[in-house]
């Protein structure tokens, strides 16, 4: 009973935030706009090829943690973490303290140059806040909650 009230806490919250957003020709997460190719189809009769669309995919933060605790998605697919606790988070790849599983992450390099090409929200992410990352190495990529360890996941990501 305690999972379904929290479930759909956790609906009606995004349900919420989607209907009050500012956008309304944006495309649902859930099934994005192909990239068309420009290429021709008129002399051949065949469709013009469409490239692999990108995917948005959302991981939810609350008092249990992150959900789901592990995803799949391609390479150059977005991945958003949103927090809907009443506490901080901060997502960032394995290992703790140092976030170096993820290639090129390093905690070392918040704040400078490449902090935004790093798995590491290099910092607190509040309550309804959100953090990104687009993932573009294949593997499997374990990541937690630098500010509760205990919380984690993993990010499976195929070509």
């Amino acid at each position: 009973m305690y999972k379904i009230i929290i479930l759909a806490i956790i609906i009606l919250s995004v349900g919420g935030f989607l209907i009050t957003r500012n956008a309304p020709e944006a495309v649902p997460e859930s099934s994005p706009e192909p990239v068309v190719s420009n290429t021709s189809s008129e002399s051949t009769g065949v469709a013009a090829p469409v490239a692999d669309a990108q995917t948005t995919h959302t991981v939810l933060y609350t008092a249990e943690g992150f959900s789901p605790k592990e995803l799949s998605v391609k390479a150059g697919d977005t991945v958003v973490w949103r927090n809907m606790s009443t506490t901080d988070m901060w997502p960032a790849t394995a290992m703790h303290p140092t976030h170096t599983v993820y290639p090129g992450s390093a905690i070392t390099k918040c704040g400078g140059s490449e902090a935004s090409q790093i798995f590491d929200a290099c910092g607190p992410v509040a309550a309804a806040g959100e953090y990104t990352f687009v993932f573009s190495e294949v593997g499997s990529w374990k990541y937690h909650n630098h500010l509760n360890v205990r919380d984690g996941g993993t990010i499976a990501v195929t070509e």
